[in-house]
């Protein structure tokens, strides 16, 4: 995006990743990318992107004692393990908080 938020190109490119956002092959992989991408383009799209995203991680959490955490549901199969997917998922649910500097606003 580079600062262009108003580029038709972002415009196009953050509605192929909404309509593509369920893609199981590279589910995880794929919301590492768009996440940040939905975040810094920010209004409709992010509130869109995150309201369904959030309730969906949110509801396949794994807990064992006081550790929770994500296995690789969504991944087809792919070498994509459960440290990795938590890494990943609670980056993407932390990104209204602003705990990196990239995500402030």
């Amino acid at each position: 995006m580079c600062g262009q938020y108003d580029d038709p190109q972002v415009a196009a490119g953050a509605d192929f990743l909404f309509q593509n956002r369920q893609e199981r092959e590279w589910f995880t992989y794929g919301n590492f990318y768009a996440a940040p991408a939905m975040y810094m383009i920010g209004g409709d799209t992010w509130e869109s992107y995150y309201g369904q995203i959030k309730p969906m991680l949110l509801g396949a959490t794994r807990q064992q004692g006081d550790m929770v955490y994500w296995e690789p549901r969504w991944d087809g199969g792919r070498g994509v393990g459960p440290v990795y997917c938590t890494a990943v998922y609670t980056m993407i649910l932390a990104m209204p908080y602003h705990y990196l500097p990239l995500y402030q606003r």
